[in-house]
């Protein structure tokens, strides 16, 4: 691939997980869109939201694993 092909391919794998997480309940949505795009701790996104840390911690790994299913789904594999 060129370096111009590349790029692309990053563009519209970006596009893809952003469409899957967009498409997610607001619970997993706005937790990873925080951590994932905006690099925010799990500490800051409970303060952020007024959310318990544990319940932030949940939401987060139940996100990340349904974005991975989704995925996969749509036959994006890492």
């Amino acid at each position: 691939l060129s370096l111009v092909g590349s790029e692309m391919c990053i563009r519209d794998s970006c596009k893809i997980i952003y469409q899957n997480i967009k498409s997610m309940p607001a619970e997993y949505r706005d937790v990873l869109i925080l951590h994932l795009y905006y690099e925010l701790s799990t500490s800051q996104i409970s303060d952020f939201l007024n959310r318990k840390h544990g319940t932030v911690k949940s939401q987060l790994t139940r996100g990340k694993k349904l974005l991975k299913a989704r995925l996969k789904e749509d036959g994006y594999e890492r």
